[in-house]
């Protein structure tokens, strides 16, 4: 990211919430008109000189569709890049709705696995939740199971959240590089369920980024640290003056 409009001509836009409306606001949307919230889907579509292949690919609750993520997988490899477009639905995600698992639910890891294995294509996931999410296991280090493996196969993570109304512009906006990504984590984000009790205090204040890096390659508990987020542009800290 930035995607090039110079050069990515064809989008194949893939996933159960790319063009999922309900689930983009949430379970806190009320009475929200659906039918005026832009999904991803539709926002990548606004992109002057864009075309856009849609392919749900999985859903959140069923096994996998050897039929739908064979469509999905060729509508990728048609395209200049894919946008997956994942996370939870309102029954997955939101209260009183607690899982023992931070994978994504139903066939997504399927899908995500069968594109990132099958393709060569560039591959870009928009994570749609109200929660962080793990990306499969696969592989051991000293400390058990490589957490979010499957990660290693994509060239970008946008974490939308539940991005609202206007949340398909405005992740258009962000994948083509007309506004600069400028979120941070204000929690640690988790490897594993089963590191639930790393916290910022503990993992991450008062560390140097090769720790980071070194404790993460051996099996840290934790995927991205407090404060963690990218952007397009060339950023430079140094201590405050008055």
């Amino acid at each position: 990211l930035p995607l090039d409009k110079n050069k990515v001509k064809k989008v194949a836009v893939i996933g159960p919430n790319a063009a999922a409306a309900g689930d983009q606001l949430g379970q806190y949307e009320c009475t929200s008109d659906q039918s005026k919230v832009v999904t991803v889907e539709q926002g990548i579509r606004n992109v002057a000189g864009v075309e856009v292949t849609y392919s749900v690919g999985a859903d959140w609750h069923n096994p996998p569709s050897p039929t739908m993520i064979d469509e999905a997988v060729a509508a990728v490899n048609e395209s200049d890049v894919g946008v997956l477009v994942l996370g939870d639905d309102t029954n997955t995600c939101g209260e009183a709705r607690d899982r023992d698992d931070l994978d994504l639910p139903g066939s997504q890891l399927d899908l995500l696995h069968a594109v990132t294995s099958r393709t060569d294509t560039p591959i870009v996931v928009v994570l749609i939740s109200c929660r962080p999410a793990t990306f499969g296991s696969g592989g051991q280090s000293k400390f058990g199971p490589t957490p979010n493996t499957l990660l290693d196969g994509v060239q970008a993570l946008l974490v939308a959240w539940n991005c609202g109304s206007e949340g398909g512009n405005a992740v258009a906006d962000l994948l083509f590089g007309k506004v600069s990504p400028s979120g941070r984590l204000a929690a640690n984000w988790l490897n594993s369920v089963g590191s639930a009790g790393a916290t910022s205090s503990t993992w991450g204040l008062a560390r140097q980024q090769s720790d980071y890096d070194r404790e993460i390659e051996e099996g840290d508990p934790v995927a991205f640290v407090f404060g963690f987020g990218l952007d397009y542009l060339q950023v430079q800290r140094g201590v405050p003056s008055l």
